[in-house]
């Protein structure tokens, strides 16, 4: 048989020896691949030596090579290369096809028998590996077996809950590596319960463990201590009363057998406590409220749950509507005025009744759309007064009132003041009432007022941008943004700004209706954040300039505020932002959506400015009500008097004629300096609720706790941009040295409710570490994780909700 020299080509490189050419006259090449053995994937050296060559060639790779040298190759399996020897003569060439040998480095398979042990506490691991050099085992980061087999099994004794298998296959000298990895778990079984402890009660741990040999029993919270070393498989303990640990004791039992620790269970003993809720919420809604407002005839919900209660009854004003023996809801039609709903529950233990209430708001008069005379109006269609604004500006002299008059459409009726004898039919007294002290306005006067005859105003509209205004919201309050600048008048002017943490005037006191709308950026992009109210509302007060314009903040907001701290010399309570407006004589109209916001504060801020409310869980209603707004300056009554010169609070009650009889408007103001919102501002924050103390005693709360940091899912550590949001509150720190700091740590309602409070413990130590590197004194700073106890949304049914729990609040004393 004749051998080719092709032939000898692939078998030189198959057998790794030089490829050489067996001619002393023709083009000869010697030809060497390193390394002779390849693992894919792999660069590979070709080297050659020429004789009687001039120049060499790599086939659709590189033309001109000299006799001798070397090329980097990709290494592609199934990949033939062909090199060209071309003589010193004319036409004198030599083709060498080169294919280049590899290995495969593989893990066929890595398996256990079970992964998942129940009562066993060993299981065998076995495994294929292809082609490696070197093999060995690891658990848990430790060197379990070297220098193994490529095809082999192994015997994995358990120690601990879970293991960490790792099979490591190896080419030292490539530095190719590979690795598979195994987990296998052991299921604890039996049970360690705690429960709930009644007061001046001993607690009692109980445990049943069958696949243990013994036990050891310690607390980790709030006192780490070792209660019990290697106690029985079954056994209780006493630990005494839980008075003096308000939120209870954590405790961890650890399971050992042949002296292995084979696993841990947690149990908790807790203080007995009873809970009573009522929410009313609209069919639609998902989160309840204490303060309802629906129109007349609307469906709605009451919603309780109650804990360690029972014989429950539900009243309305008093009357009992029903009796039920546990959580559960009732379906209701709006009544024809507003309502205040009871629900009472027994305390078998206590031995006495707890009792909580909602109030039921029915919105009976239509939002205004329209003018009509009172000649138009027909004598069976009733009116609705609503007094919507006070001015104590002349006070002791005068206090003035706005009253709005509408039909059951919707028309602003004008005409019951053209003359004495109307005044006196339809405005028929007015009083003050002091406490329990009521005082009748003798002498009052009634005017009407056209817009056409008024000063023009300014309004600057301060609107939430914050992450739960997404979706519908958002969308309907641009909606009836466009129509509030279109139902202007045509001197009115308007000033913007967008808040959510971050606070942006957008647009400055225009006029032109379509300059504005070109101005103002639609949409959440680059807002969707935590809620700055209080600065967000200072802002939009700094806007206006000492010109003859009438003033008014109009303020939308869903949410409570807790981000205001985090910008200087702005406010950060309700009692800052209701100084500085009565300061400048602008009223405040707070729009208020949903049930996340403090309703009672923003009701407190309209009457403490002399402005208005509005009230909605809906919203579409976001539109009715900035295209009413501007009309409630085009056409109203004018009520003024000489009040009683006492300071505080007074109620204003007017009695009207509505056509068909005898009706009440009502109204809160406050004259002097003496209110204080500090308690309502906190309002139902979750941090500070089911009766969590500040840690640091004998301090005044500044203001509502501040978010200040949101994490992602199962991290803990703070990004630069919240290092940022923590500057102005450095600042605050160090301007005012007797003020001190909590921080609180939180996390979604994800995973196990013991990691996470460990996990939000890590939170709010981080920032603790943050804050002392920036020169805070650690005695000044105080953490808690809450874990997933206190989370802004309990459902997390988007994306968003979930980011805002994983948040950390600090809360401010002094």
């Amino acid at each position: 048989m004749k051998i080719t020299p092709l032939v000898i080509t692939l078998l030189g490189v198959l057998w790794g020896f030089p490829i050489f050419a067996q001619s002393n006259n023709e083009p000869q090449l010697r030809i060497r691949l390193h390394p002779a053995q390849i693992y894919a994937p792999q660069q590979v050296n070709l080297s050659w030596e020429g004789s009687n060559v001039r120049r060499v060639e790599i086939v659709g790779l590189v033309d001109e090579l000299p006799p001798s040298g070397e090329y980097l190759l990709n290494f592609e399996p199934d990949t033939q290369y062909k090199l060209i020897a071309y003589g010193k003569k004319p036409k004198q060439m030599r083709t060498y096809n080169v294919r280049i040998p590899f290995k495969t480095l593989k893990i066929n398979h890595f398996i256990a028998k079970d992964t998942l042990l129940a009562s066993d506490l060993k299981t065998l691991v076995s495994w294929q590996v292809q082609d490696a050099v070197k093999l060995r085992l690891e658990a848990n980061g430790q060197l379990l077996a070297d220098d193994l087999p490529l095809s082999g099994s192994k015997e994995i004794r358990m120690g601990k809950e879970h293991i960490y298998l790792q099979l490591i296959a190896e080419v030292p000298d490539q530095q190719l590596i590979i690795t598979k990895a195994l987990s296998i778990y052991h299921r604890l079984g039996g049970k360690f319960e705690g429960g709930s402890v009644l007061p001046n009660e001993a607690g009692l741990l109980r445990w049943d463990i069958p696949q243990a040999d013994s036990v050891r029993l310690e607390e980790t919270y709030p006192k780490p201590q070792i209660l019990g070393e290697a106690l029985p498989a079954v056994g209780s303990l006493t630990v005494g009363t839980l008075d003096a640990y308000p939120n209870g004791r954590t405790f961890v039992l650890t399971a050992f057998k042949e002296g292995l620790a084979i696993g841990e269970q947690t149990a908790r003993l807790w203080s007995r406590v009873t809970r009573l809720r009522l929410v009313a919420k609209l069919a639609q809604e998902e989160k309840g409220t204490t303060h309802l407002t629906l129109g007349q005839g609307e469906m709605f919900r009451l919603v309780w749950n109650a804990t360690n209660l029972d014989s429950l009854r539900l009243y309305e004003e008093n009357k009992l509507i029903g009796q039920f023996k546990g959580n559960g809801s009732r379906t209701l039609t709006a009544p024809l005025t507003s309502r205040t709903y009871q629900m009472r529950a027994y305390d078998p233990e206590q031995r006495h009744w707890e009792e909580t209430s909602v109030q039921v708001t029915v919105r009976n008069r239509h939002f205004v759309k329209n003018n009509i005379a009172l000649q138009e109006l027909a004598k069976d269609h009733p009116i609705m007064m609503e007094i919507i604004a006070t001015d104590y500006s002349q006070y002791p002299d005068r206090i003035t009132l706005r009253v709005l008059a509408v039909d059951t459409v919707g028309n602003f009726v004008s005409g019951l003041a053209n003359s004495p004898d109307l005044v006196k039919k339809y405005f028929v007294s007015l009083t003050e009432n002091f406490d329990k002290q009521v005082a009748k306005v003798g002498n009052f006067q009634v005017k009407e007022v056209s817009r056409e005859v008024s000063a023009p105003y300014h309004f600057s509209l301060a609107l939430d941008y914050s992450g739960s205004m997404i979706g519908a919201p958002i969308a309907s309050l641009e909606a009836g943004l466009k129509e509030f600048i279109r139902q202007k008048s045509p001197k009115d002017r308007i000033s913007l700004t967008k808040f959510d943490h971050n606070l942006h005037t957008v647009v400055r006191a225009q006029t032109n209706p379509d300059s504005i709308l070109a101005q103002y950026p639609m949409g959440l992009s680059k807002f969707g954040g935590a809620t700055a109210l209080y600065a967000a509302a200072d802002l939009a007060l700094e806007v206006f300039e000492p010109q003859q314009y009438n003033q008014v903040l109009v303020l939308m907001t869903d949410g409570m505020d807790n981000a205001s701290l985090l910008h200087e010399n702005k406010a950060f309570s309700a009692m800052e932002l209701v100084r500085k407006a009565r300061a400048q004589g602008v009223g405040i109209y707070p729009v208020v959506y949903g049930q996340g916001a403090n309703e009672e504060v923003m009701q407190q801020v309209a009457e403490l400015t002399g402005g208005y409310i509005y009230f909605t869980n809906q919203a579409k209603d976001l539109i009715d009500i900035y295209q009413e707004i501007p009309r409630l300056f085009q056409h109203y009554y004018e009520i003024s008097y000489k009040p009683t010169p006492r300071d505080g609070g007074r109620f204003i009650q007017l009695t009207y004629f509505n056509q068909q009889s005898e009706h009440q408007a009502g109204r809160g103001m406050f004259v002097g300096e003496g209110y204080d919102l500090s308690k309502l501002d906190l309002g139902d924050v979750p941090s500070l609720k089911a009766g969590f103390e500040p840690i640091f005693k004998g301090k005044h709360i500044i203001a509502a706790p501040q978010v200040v940091a949101l994490f992602g899912f199962n991290q803990a550590n703070l990004e630069e941009a919240y290092k940022t949001n923590l500057q102005p509150i450095i600042s605050f720190l160090n301007k005012r040295p007797k003020a001190v700091i909590e921080v609180y740590g939180h996390t979604d309602m994800v995973g196990d409710t013991q990691r996470q409070v460990v996990l939000s413990e890590q939170r709010a130590e981080v920032v603790k570490q943050y804050l002392i590197s920036q020169g805070i004194a650690p005695e000044r700073i105080a953490t808690k994780g809450f874990g997933k106890a206190a989370p802004v949304w309990p459902e997390e049914k988007a994306p968003w909700q979930a980011q805002e729990n994983r948040r950390i609040e600090v809360l401010l004393l002094e």
